[in-house]
C-alpha cells in the first residue's frame, strides 16, 4: 500500500521518504 503510493506518485512519496 505505502510502497505502491511511492511508485504511483514519486512526488508525494518524496516528502514521506525524506
Amino acid at each position: 500500500m505505502l510502497a505502491q503510493q511511492l511508485v504511483l506518485r514519486p512526488g508525494e512519496a518524496r516528502p514521506m521518504m525524506h
